[in-house]
């Protein structure tokens, strides 16, 4: 894990070569890819989907790699995730967030077209609180994302409540 979180390809294929177990968690559920996605280290993240590491692989507080990525924002790492067909784009955390949501508040316009482009549906998706992609964007004042929302059938009165 530290290896992965350091960016040291060498040391990872070494540590693999010699028995690692690519899926282990730490005590906080923290898995390579979750952390090498969190520090942007596209290399480790390739190398450990090279062997077989699980994409949908879950934190003790729901988070994933690719919810990671979006995080901290490490665009190139969210892209190759987002291009892997086995990547679970709705899952969410334990606050109810998923990918999009996340991508929304933080600004990702890119991803935010990725996410669309594969599953739609999520769009009006609320997280624990009530909350959608688009109030999440309107919250964090990123106004090119809402209007891509808007444009894409996000809906401006969910539960009585308005973006």
């Amino acid at each position: 894990m530290l290896a992965s979180k350091s960016g040291q390809k060498k040391t990872v294929q070494v540590l693999f070569k010699n028995g690692a177990n690519v899926n282990w968690k730490n005590k906080e559920g923290l898995t390579s890819l979750i952390i090498a996605s969190q520090f942007g280290h596209l290399k480790i993240v390739k190398c450990l989907i090279d062997k077989h590491a699980e994409l949908n692989e879950q934190d003790r507080f729901g988070w994933t790699a690719l919810m990671m990525a979006l995080k901290f924002g490490r665009k190139q790492v969210a892209q190759f995730l987002m291009c892997n067909q086995n990547i679970d784009i709705r899952l969410t955390n334990n606050a109810g967030h998923n990918a999009l949501m996340i991508a929304s508040f933080e600004g990702h316009f890119d991803i935010v077209t990725l996410i669309l482009q594969r599953d739609v549906t999520l769009i009006n998706e609320k997280d624990h609180q009530g909350y959608t992609a688009l109030m999440l964007a309107a919250q964090y004042n990123s106004a090119s994302i809402v209007k891509l929302l808007l444009e894409s059938g996000a809906s401006l009165n969910c539960r009585g409540v308005t973006a």
